[in-house]
């Protein structure tokens, strides 16, 4: 480490000042850079990968407006040792625009060497898709990165 160098007055010069304010100028741009992601949040230790979703037959579960399609949702991802997923929070939209908040508990989550499988079950109606954006949540109350699947109205669906 260099030491700060004084002009023969006694007095630091302004080219050591103008040094030094790049090196913190640089250090905090460092800190802010890896601190955060691109919407200016904080970063989690818990990086979602895509999400996908599979479904086995159409109008295979109930909801309380009626038959609907079980989806298995799958989202591989990666955390420190000892992270724990708790659960899948997220939004669900439907394609005339209307949202609703969810959580899915670690009771219906399964996590299997890293990918998260969660099941929801959808009666589409006059819906043409419904997309779900969700993040894990995990124990220690971190979440990871929101990922999105847009599916499709099957069909034969209700």
């Amino acid at each position: 480490m260099e030491t700060i160098k004084k002009n023969k007055n006694g007095r630091i010069g302004l080219r050591t000042i103008q040094k030094l304010m790049a090196t913190v100028l640089f250090v905090m741009i460092l800190l802010v850079g890896c601190s955060k992601d691109d919407n200016g949040e904080q970063m989690s230790p818990i990086m979602a990968k895509s999400q996908t979703y599979e479904f086995d037959a159409v109008n295979d579960c109930s909801t309380s407006i009626g038959d609907g399609t079980a989806f298995y949702m799958k989202i591989p991802y990666t955390a420190p040792a000892g992270v724990t997923i708790e659960k899948v929070i997220g939004t669900r939209k439907v394609s005339n625009g209307d949202t609703e908040d969810f959580e899915t508990p670690s009771n219906l989550i399964t996590d299997k060497d890293n990918i998260i499988t969660w099941a929801t079950c959808f009666t589409f109606g006059s819906q043409t898709w419904v997309e779900y954006d969700v993040r894990l949540k995990a124990s220690d109350g971190n979440t990871s990165n929101a990922v999105k699947v847009k599916v499709n109205k099957p069909s034969g669906a209700n």
